[in-house]
């Protein structure tokens, strides 16, 4: 029963763009997006953070809101989707 649920686990993250189900993400790098009127994108060395995780950027701090995979076809690196951190939040 636990495997079949690990399964569906699976197949429900790649549905939802979270990752690509059987497929290795890279470790030594991943991708951000950041809201800056509007979005913007940048790369960073390094594992992605766990949602919820505070990350340091350099214009402030930030929340991974979730990790999804990249937007780019082919592309192996996962991308953590950020939301800026209020003052009261730090």
């Amino acid at each position: 029963m636990l495997a079949g649920l690990s399964r569906r686990l699976e197949e429900l993250k790649s549905t939802a763009g979270v990752v690509d189900a059987g497929r290795p993400t890279r470790q030594d790098q991943h991708l951000l997006i950041l809201p800056d009127h509007g979005y913007r994108l940048g790369a960073r060395w390094g594992a992605a953070p766990a949602p919820g995780e505070l990350v340091e950027v350099e214009d402030g701090r930030y929340r991974c809101l979730r990790i999804s995979a990249s937007p780019f076809l082919g592309d192996d690196r996962l991308c953590a989707v950020l939301e800026p951190l209020a003052a009261a939040d730090s």
